[in-house]
């Protein structure tokens, strides 16, 4: 293209790659979730007598938004960065009007 430099036409030849290993990834985490996280969630569901819409509103959020959670906290008090702020303003309200609205 018009002023196009190697490595922005190597990057440009990748762009089909990252979608490759981004839907790759999308399909192996809801994998691991069907495999692991449900399971475990019927168990809890059992052994508390949880009844199955609370479980599916609360306990199915946690276990989604955990590694989120422990992320932000060990970036905000371990290792400070911008990176807990920004995805507590960030990812917060989406996670909340997206969960909530579905």
């Amino acid at each position: 293209g018009c002023g196009e430099t190697d490595e922005q036409a190597f990057l440009l030849r990748l762009i089909p790659v990252w979608i490759i290993v981004v839907l790759f990834m999308f399909y192996q985490m809801g994998a691991v979730c069907d495999d692991f996280l449900v399971p475990a969630l019927n168990v809890l569901c059992e052994r508390f007598s949880i009844p199955p819409d609370v479980a599916g509103a609360t306990l199915m959020a946690a276990g989604c938004n955990a590694p989120e959670l422990f992320a932000m906290i060990i970036s905000t008090f371990v290792q400070p960065s911008t990176v807990g702020p920004g995805a507590i303003l960030g990812s917060a309200p989406f996670n909340l009007m997206v969960i909530i609205g579905a």
